[in-house]
């Protein structure tokens, strides 16, 4: 969880500079850290507020961690504002509120707002605790099967380097990397 929470705090201070975005980040990617590893949730959200540092912007952080594991969902969504804090307070919910995976990622989406990115963010954390098994099959296997090939007739084609048809092994070989 350091050496996530430690990356995160670097790549997330060149886009998204706020010390609470940053915060936000190292917490979330040492949570994840910590699921892969094979920990609990309770265990977690531990790492998650081990990582969000003491100072007054990463409050905003652990309070959004800590409301949402206590089942508080956000109460604002449609506004943007405080989006990182929405996001990771859902996601914290879901983890400890969803009955699995599918569910907390639907649930994510019926919030409206910003549901791609905060979908994103739940599922992750939900695949990080439950396992790529956790994924129903027929959301994974589209994507492991899609080639958008421009002569196939594809929508939007996509160079060879952008399809996602190796997803799984990508995201096996960045955790092996990673321990």
């Amino acid at each position: 969880p350091q050496r996530a929470a430690s990356t995160a705090r670097e790549d997330s201070a060149l886009t998204h500079p706020n010390p609470v975005c940053i915060d936000a980040c190292a917490a979330y990617a040492a949570a994840i850290a910590a699921g892969i590893a094979g920990a609990s949730p309770d265990a977690m959200r531990e790492a998650a507020l081990a990582q969000a540092s003491k100072t007054h912007a990463a409050s905003a952080a652990r309070a959004a961690i800590e409301r949402g594991a206590a089942g508080e969902l956000p109460a604002d969504f449609e506004s943007g504002a405080g989006a990182v804090l929405t996001a990771l307070q859902n996601a914290f919910y879901q983890l400890f509120h969803a009955p699995g995976v599918e569910e907390g990622i639907i649930a994510t989406v019926h919030l409206g707002a910003d549901t791609d990115t905060n979908a994103a963010i739940a599922g992750a954390l939900l695949g990080a605790a439950h396992g790529k098994g956790a994924f129903p099959s027929r959301w994974v296997l589209p994507l492991l099967a899609c080639r958008p090939l421009a002569g196939a007739g594809a929508p939007r084609p996509r160079a060879y380097a952008y399809w996602p048809d190796d997803a799984l092994d990508l995201a096996e070989a960045l955790v092996k990397d990673a321990m």
